[in-house]
């Protein structure tokens, strides 16, 4: 029950999608049947994180990752994934302070936003780090040197060659894109709306294993492979 709730806002019917019959546990969730559980397996496989991040970390990771897998089977099972997967940044970003409070002249945060505003202003999760989105930004670039071509009105016989844009003009486009403020907003919410009891479910669950991993990975990136 919510603080403005009364009693004659609560419904007492029946939930909506109660535990299924033993007999059809391992049947795929109706709106998972337009993929395969190897197809679902391996999209949940793809999402890793670093070597680097501590061994919490990536514990809580696998954690959300296990529980990802059986959501083919129960939909619903999505709102404790998310949680999980979100649980998982939540001691990254605490542990990331841990190992950098020396060099940080601000207190500890106490609240996930502090967190994440913190991660922002010292630049450990970027627009430049979601390189998921590199095929979009990659055509944005694209799009924009097209416009600006046809504005100079420079084609010869009618006929344009785009030149394809260099990486350097994708990462400004990744930077114009501003996806980091955002990202890291919309997770919070979602999290926060989870964590305090709602009996929703957001489609794009697998999405937020796949940017849970990339915002985890800037914190704890990659090790850089020896050139020996």
């Amino acid at each position: 029950m919510h603080e403005n709730d009364t009693v004659s806002d609560i419904d007492f019917s029946e939930a909506n999608e109660p535990l299924r019959p033993l007999a059809e546990i391992f049947e795929p969730d109706p709106r998972h049947r337009h993929i395969t559980l190897e197809q679902w397996y391996e999209a949940i496989d793809r999402a890793r994180i670093s070597p680097a991040a501590p061994k919490d970390v990536k514990q809580m990771f696998e954690n959300a990752r296990i529980a990802a897998v059986y959501t083919y089977f129960a939909y619903r099972a999505h709102h404790g994934f998310q949680l999980l997967a979100y649980g998982a940044l939540e001691e990254a970003l605490r542990l990331k302070y841990d190992l950098m409070a020396h060099e940080l002249p601000v207190r500890k945060p106490r609240t996930l936003e502090e967190f994440m505003s913190l991660a922002l202003a010292q630049g450990w999760i970027t627009n430049q780090g979601y390189r998921s989105h590199y095929d979009l930004a990659f055509h944005r670039a694209q799009m924009k040197l097209l416009y600006r071509d046809l504005e100079s009105g420079s084609d010869a016989y009618g006929i344009r060659v785009v030149r394809e844009p260099t990486h350097q003009e994708v990462i400004a486009e990744l930077d114009e894109m501003n996806l980091a403020p955002s990202k890291l907003q919309a997770g919070r919410k979602i999290r926060n709306i989870l964590a305090h009891g709602s009996s929703a479910t957001w489609p794009g669950a697998l999405a937020t294993l796949d940017t849970v991993a990339e915002e985890i990975n800037q914190l704890f990136p990659f090790p850089v492979p020896s050139k020996d």
